[in-house]
């Protein structure tokens, strides 16, 4: 069978020199009208990520030219052309033992040698890499989604010419969060992850990936956590505190549940024993996280920690201090293994210190929170992360990031490829050994606005930062757009010039008020720029489909902020065209990928369509000149659970934000400044409440900044975070008296209708006056 092969294919071969085919000298003919040239050689003893490898060549080979490729052992008599993959004794004897052997675990080599072409990697991931570069850089195939979408050429005549190049990732572990990710697309993102050469220290949970070659580093958790936040994973409060509240915090004179108290000495006996035995119990070459818990503040306030703070001249000291005698005791007993920290928070343990040297089986974990997420670490707004990054850099062997590419926010348009590309190249410039990015914020998972590019762009930063980030956009857009991939870019530009000019900061957290260049003028050209690409898409549904969805954050963009931006004008569109369109295209992707009977208008903006034209301002401040006036409804309240929206024609403008958390001797709302952790709290007692209808209860006065909102509920599970779109930082010492309106019903106010006996306090707008 194979010898009648090769005759088809020296006859196709003839077809093609007769049909004018120009075949230069050093060519490789991988396919000829359809019939393989070439014969896929593995190793004799290939290990799973290389079967993986001759599998994956062989099935895009296929794709990509309709031919059948096979694939046969190296022990196997081969006649003609052959794709050498992996490091057998065959590629060896070609390339060399000495220069094979070297080979790092992701490094490779692609190369023609005569008539063949050699793939060949270290282990355990290198040759499976390097079938993939290959299948990408000389064939052209793209993973593009997580959800399998591709981009394959098909030419059934492919000829390649000469090949010889020799590639390592310029970070030793590289890893995207897939944590959101629905539990329908796990396989598929495990594909994903190892078609784009993105494979870390197994933060992900996404079952057996032995076949794709494993993971760079495994980590064996404390029981019931994730690999960050860990203290008391280790040392539960619930287990420990009554007996021994020394081991945790002391703040403000008080044993607090809030972080470990690393100068006691029996804590430390107690927490080594701990990890010594998970570390023998669970697996002897993983890396097991001691890291802070995710809450603000100093770790300990007692002496001996004190003492540590001084000398390091860090508030982590006592955790780093702990460390440098944690190590060399697990070293002793488990040489493999090694315990990783995050270096989080500048109040807590981003700051390296002073004295202590870091022991060489600790990975630091650079986890830079309280970024301006605005901009990149090298911009001045950073200034103070880049100068810890640096330090970082020459104290310890292992020093990896954790990397936020976007904030936290309401799915909205980020134009942040150029920081991310920035950031990465810093990255490696200043010798980081490994990048994890928390790439799972709102709308990853939907789809929504220029996340997919970004997906795709950032694995192709994380193996090579040095890439020009306008081609690989261009890459990216014309294969998944087509021929609306110019309207995209153009789109693309004006989000990256856009947030660029931001001269606010944005948190991690950002709001809606935080993206300040989201306005009338961003938003009615980005709107333009997608009439025109959805006409280009017209006629290909999935095309339309990926523009719409690129879309979407935009129209969110819109939907959020029209009432601000039609006030002095008209727009081209209403918020019920957005919402329509939103709903319609949530709807579609939705059911595409995830979840066939979704439907976006049982959730989705829903309060919207309860809004009805807000009322005039109620007395005392009815008389006040409009100009000295701000307000806005609550309609895009923060609820978390026991609160949530409501339509209730008493309202101002329909509907309002509710809260049970009340009902006691004292109901507390106020407005928080994130910047300076200054509150301006209003706690209302029972006779200063006026029951059963809106009234306005002043919080108190104070300036806005970038970063601030009004809460309510002793839990603070009521927020309204579209504050600081009032902010002028051109006028920053301006000066506000702040007005909530509340209604409270129920038994503890005296309300005396049966039927609102529950109680409940709702607010329904907050409002403003600006000082004269």
């Amino acid at each position: 069978m194979r010898k009648y092969l090769w005759w088809i294919f020296c006859l196709a071969m003839l077809f093609i020199s007769c049909s004018g085919f120009t075949v230069s000298k050093g060519s490789h003919i991988l396919s000829a009208s359809g019939t393989a040239g070439f014969i896929i050689v593995k190793p004799a003893a290939a290990i799973p990520s290389e079967i993986t490898a001759a599998a994956e060549l062989a099935n895009y080979l296929g794709k990509a030219t309709g031919a059948a490729f096979k694939v046969v052992s190296e022990l196997e008599k081969v006649k003609g052309p052959r794709i050498i993959v992996g490091p057998s004794a065959l590629s060896k004897s070609i390339l060399g033992s000495s220069i094979v052997n070297k080979l790092g675990p992701e490094e490779f080599i692609v190369r023609s040698v005569g008539m063949d072409i050699l793939i060949v990697g270290g282990r355990p991931r290198g040759t499976l890499y390097g079938v993939y570069s290959f299948l990408e850089k000389e064939i052209g195939c793209r993973w593009l989604t997580v959800y399998g979408d591709e981009s394959v050429p098909h030419k059934a005549t492919l000829i390649l010419g000469e090949i010889n190049r020799h590639e390592s990732p310029s970070f030793e572990t590289r890893d995207l969060c897939v944590q959101g990710a629905p539990m329908v697309i796990r396989p598929e993102v495990m594909k994903y992850l190892a078609r784009n050469r993105d494979q870390g220290p197994d933060f992900n949970f996404l079952g057996d990936n032995t076949a794709y070659g494993g993971t760079s580093h495994r980590y064996g958790m404390p029981p019931g956590i994730w690999m960050v936040h860990t203290f008391f994973g280790w040392l539960s409060p619930a287990k420990y505190f009554e007996e021994h509240p020394d081991f945790y915090s002391l703040i403000g004179g008080k044993r607090v549940q809030s972080q470990l108290c690393f100068s006691n000495p029996v804590l430390r006996k107690t927490l080594t024993e701990k990890i010594v035995d998970q570390i023998g119990v669970t697996d002897v070459t993983g890396t097991y996280s001691l890291s802070a818990q995710d809450a603000a503040g100093v770790f300990c306030e007692c002496p001996d920690c004190m003492a540590l703070v001084k000398r390091e001249g860090t508030p982590a000291a006592p955790l780093f201090d702990y460390l440098a005698e944690l190590a060399p005791i697990v070293k002793a007993k488990y040489p493999k293994a090694f315990i990783s920290t995050i270096a989080y928070r500048k109040g807590q343990s981003e700051i390296p210190p002073l004295k202590l040297k870091i022991p060489d089986n600790v990975i630091i974990v650079f986890a830079p929170i309280d970024d301006n997420f605005a901009h990149a670490i090298d911009h001045p707004s950073n200034a103070g992360t880049k100068v810890n990054l640096k330090k970082w850099s020459t104290k310890t062997k292992h020093l990896w990031i954790w990397y936020y590419p976007n904030p936290y926010d309401t799915v909205l348009p980020e134009g942040n490829f150029n920081r991310m590309a920035s950031d990465f190249r810093l990255f490696k410039k200043v010798g980081v050994e490994g990048v994890f990015s928390e790439h799972d914020a709102g709308g990853i998972y939907e789809s929504i606005g220029l996340v997919d590019m970004q997906t795709w762009v950032m694995t192709k930063l994380l193996w090579n930062p040095d890439q020009d980030l306008k081609s690989l956009v261009r890459d990216y857009s014309d294969r998944f757009y087509g021929p609306a991939a110019p309207e995209i870019r153009k789109y693309w530009s004006l989000l990256e010039k856009a947030s660029s000019s931001m001269t606010t900061r944005m948190s991690w957290d950002a709001s809606l008020a935080q993206h300040r260049y989201l306005n009338r003028d961003l938003i009615t050209a980005g709107q333009k720029i997608f009439d025109t690409a959805e006409k280009k898409a017209a006629g290909n549904d999935d095309l339309l489909l990926r523009v719409r969805q690129a879309r979407l954050s935009l129209d969110n963009a819109g939907i959020l902020l029209y009432d601000q931006m039609n006030i002095s004008a008209s727009l081209p569109f209403t918020r019920n065209e957005l919402i329509d369109r939103y709903r319609s295209t949530y709807t579609a992707t939705k059911r595409k990928y995830l979840d066939k009977t979704y439907n976006a208008a049982d959730s989705l903006y829903k309060w919207y369509g309860a809004l009805t034209p807000i009322k005039p301002l109620p007395a005392p401040l009815a008389g006040i000149p409009e100009s000295r006036i701000k307000q806005i409804t609550t309609v895009n309240a923060i609820t978390y659970p026991g609160c949530y929206m409501t339509k209730d024609p008493e309202a101002a403008a329909g509907v309002a934000a509710v809260t049970n958390e009340c009902g006691g001797e004292i109901f507390e709302t106020g407005f928080y400044d994130c910047l300076t952790a200054i509150q301006t709290n209003l706690k209302l007692k029972k006779d200063q409440i006026q029951p059963g209808a809106y009234n306005l209860y002043k919080i108190g006065h104070s300036r806005l900044n970038e970063q601030c909102y009004i809460w309510m509920g002793v839990s603070w599970w009521v927020q309204i975070r579209d504050i600081p779109m009032f902010y002028d930082p051109k006028n920053e010492k301006k000066e506000y008296d702040i007005y909530v309106s509340l209604k409270f019903e129920g038994k503890a106010y005296g309300t005396t209708d049966p039927t609102k006996q529950d109680n409940r306090v709702y607010m329904d707008r907050i409002i403003l006056v600006a000082a004269e």
